[in-house]
Formats: structure tokens, C-alpha cells, sequence
């Protein structure tokens, strides 16, 4: 199995027999027969010999005897399966069938080499163009065919057996340096503890592969932070606008049916000050005039007293009434009493003799316009009816 000009194998295939010559002619063997396999579904049924010879064609190998060859697979095949029942499915390596031969004739990269370029193949395997963190313990165990510690501690559990088998760390060391001046591969060191390598690239373009990669998750941050500084920065002084009363302030205001009976009247006004015309605005203990004058109940805190209405005339009680539909729920201003007092004479007196409806509407329009001019630059003023009044008389 493999790829023109690569064998592709089990990397459990360096650890099989004690003489790495055969160990690399059972790799050839294993490669050339399972690529027949791949590309003749009959073999070894039919044809065999002729398969074998294709397949040999194409990874670029001088078989010799077909009979040799497929016995060596026999071995190396029973060997990658008892291996991989074991210890599950093995890591695969993918090298150059020249750099192979090699170091089977010792003729450029020497087997120690050539092991330390499988053991780099299997751990970056076919993600070559990411960058791959490789330590040089993980690069000790791979070089001798076993793909962790764990595997090799099981194969070799003794001290002597180990630096029998294994390179030591000054010989990784050494030939990794040898393999990176021949630029086999580049590799970049990004931390104390960290080295990269890759496949296929300079050393130049590794490094500013990972000047991106490496930097891309403080880059990140930095400008999240960034926007959501402004973000924040946009909405805060919204959020700091008063929030107006009027929603919307060409509303316009409209005015229910007043009632000029008497006993239709059931009329609630709270207390409240009133000191010719001067600013008293209070909001608390407010309530409409009645259930059936049409009026909001505004936050209703405590018990209101009941008017008397003995002591108001029609005409009164209907201006107070008229109020009440109209100045409450538009939040205008608070003319609240339970009696009958100076200071809401002062008001009725002016107002309530020879009361008009209709007049009395139409310059309350009025005054509601006015008044929201006013509410823009000075919300406090014409707050009370008394104060409306005032202007309206004007």
C-alpha cells in the first residue's frame, strides 16, 4: 500500500526483528504486496506474480523473487496485526521510497536517521500544513516503532532493555539537528518547552505561519475588548437620558363627555397646599375624582377623605370634575382638597362663575401646548392647576 515514490506502513514495523536490513526489506515486502492488494481485488487468487511486479512498478522496487516477497509480507503481517490487538491500531508513517533505500545501503540518511523521519511523518501524519508541537521523548519512543510510552514501557519493561533499544536523548538531539541544517522539515521554537515542526515549508515560513497562529487568541481578546469597550461606550449615555413623561408629545389629548349632575358624582380629591399661584407640586395620596369621571388612579397610598360637596356648588363641582378628567391623567399638574378652603376659593371664584364647557376646553388645548413647550427647558413650572389657570385668565 502507498503512493507513487512513498511507502505508506504500520509504524509497529520498526520494532519487528533485530537487524534493521530486514526489518526495512519486510517494510518493502509489506508495502508491495498490500498495494497489490489495492489495486487487484482478486489477488493473490489470481495472477499474482503479475500483480506483485505492477505494484513494484509503481513504489519504484526491484522485487526479486515474487515467493520471498510474499513471505516476508506473511511475517510483518502478523505481526502488525498481533501488535495491533494488543495495543489497538497503530500509527501510520508515509515516507520517500529513496530515502528507504537509503538507509538500506547506508548511502545517504542512516537508519538512525531515517527511524527519527518516521517518527516525525507519524506524529504530523496528513495534517502538514498545521504546525505540530513534537517533544523529544515522543520522538525517542516513535523512532523505535512504538507509538507511546505506555506501549513501550510494555514491550520493554526493564531499564536495560530500554537503552538497548531506544536512542538516547543526545543522539535525538543530534540527528534532529543534522535533519533541520539538511531541511528535512522546520521546525520553531514558541515557548520554553515548546517546538514546532512542519513539513514542506522553510524555517522563514514556519515562523510567520505561527506569528499568526500563535498570536491570533490575544489578537482576538484585545480587539473583542476593544469593541465591546465601545459598545459600552455608546450605550452608557443612553442610558444616562431621563426618561421623559410625554411618549409622545403630538399626542393629542382627548377629552371625555363631562357630567353636570351632581349625583352622578362621586367626587375623592386628597389634600394639597395651594398658595396663590405659587410652585407646589406634590404626587404622592393622589386620586381621581370619581370611578365615573374617567380620571387614573395615581399611586394610590393611603385612604382619601371625602369631599363634602355640600359646600360646592354645580358649577364648582363640575370644574373640579372637568379637572380631574382632564389635568390628572395628562400628569398637568394636582389640585387636591377635602374641604373647602381660601386658597381654593381664590381659584373657584375666578373660574367658576359663569363656567363655560367648551371655552374652558379650548384654552386648556391651549395651555396643553404651551405647556409642552415649557416642559422642554423647565419641567417644573405649570405643575398645578392653580398655575394653569393663571394663564389662561391671562
Amino acid at each position: 500500500m502507498g503512493e507513487q515514490g512513498y511507502f505508506q506502513f504500520p509504524l509497529c514495523l520498526l520494532a519487528s526483528g533485530e537487524d534493521y536490513k530486514e526489518r526495512l526489506q519486510h517494510i518493502v515486502s509489506y508495502c508491495v504486496y498490500q498495494q497489490a492488494k489495492r489495486t487487484n481485488p482478486k489477488f493473490p487468487r489470481s495472477a499474482r506474480n503479475g500483480s506483485l511486479e505492477e505494484a513494484a512498478n509503481f513504489l519504484g522496487v526491484n522485487i526479486g523473487s515474487p515467493d520471498s516477497t510474499i513471505s516476508r509480507w506473511r511475517e510483518a503481517d502478523s505481526f502488525v496485526r498481533y501488535w495491533e490487538q494488543r495495543y489497538g491500531k497503530d500509527a501510520r508513517v508515509r515516507i520517500g521510497t529513496t530515502l528507504l533505500w537509503e538507509a538500506y545501503d547506508n548511502s545517504g540518511v542512516s537508519y538512525r536517521e531515517f527511524s527519527i523521519l518516521c517518527a516525525l511523518n507519524s506524529i504530523i501524519g496528513k495534517r502538514r500544513s498545521v504546525p505540530k508541537r513534537i517533544t523529544e521523548p515522543r520522538i525517542r519512543v516513535r523512532a523505535a516503532g512504538f507509538k507511546s510510552w505506555d506501549v513501550a514501557k510494555s514491550e520493554l519493561p526493564s531499564d536495560e532493555s530500554r537503552k538497548a533499544r531506544l536512542l538516547t536523548v543526545d543522539q535525538v538531539r543530534y540527528t534532529l539537528e543534522n535533519l533541520h541544517e539538511r531541511k528535512f522539515f522546520a521546525r520553531a521554537r514558541v515557548g520554553a518547552k515548546t517546538v514546532k515542526y512542519m513539513l514542506g515549508v522553510t524555517d522563514d515560513e514556519l515562523r510567520a505561519l505561527l506569528l499568526r497562529h500563535e498570536t491570533y487568541r490575544p489578537r482576538f481578546k484585545a480587539e473583542r475588548a476593544k469593541k465591546d469597550a465601545e459598545l459600552m461606550a455608546a450605550i452608557r449615555p443612553v442610558k444616562r437620558q431621563p426618561i421623559s413623561a410625554w411618549k409622545d408629545r403630538n399626542t393629542i389629548v382627548s377629552v371625555p363627555t363631562l357630567s353636570r349632575h351632581p349625583n352622578d358624582m362621586s367626587p375623592d380629591i386628597n389634600i394639597c397646599s395651594f398658595n396663590n399661584g405659587s410652585k407646589n407640586s406634590s404626587t404622592k395620596n393622589t386620586a381621581p375624582l370619581s370611578l365615573e369621571s374617567g380620571g387614573v388612579d395615581l399611586l394610590k397610598e393611603g385612604n382619601p377623605k371625602r369631599l363634602d360637596r355640600s359646600q360646592f356648588s354645580d358649577e364648582e363641582l363640575a370644574l373640579i370634575d372637568l379637572y380631574h378628567r382632564i389635568c390628572l391623567p395628562t400628569g398637568l399638574g394636582f389640585l387636591r382638597v377635602t374641604q373647602r378652603s381660601q386658597e381654593l376659593d381664590n381659584v373657584l371664584d375666578l373660574f367658576a362663575g359663569g363656567f363655560d364647557e367648551g371655552e374652558w376646553r379650548e384654552n386648556f388645548r391651549e395651555a396643553v401646548k404651551e405647556r409642552r413647550k415649557v416642559f422642554r427647558t423647565n419641567p417644573c413650572k405649570y405643575n398645578t392647576l392653580v398655575q394653569i389657570c393663571w394663564k389662561l385668565n391671562c
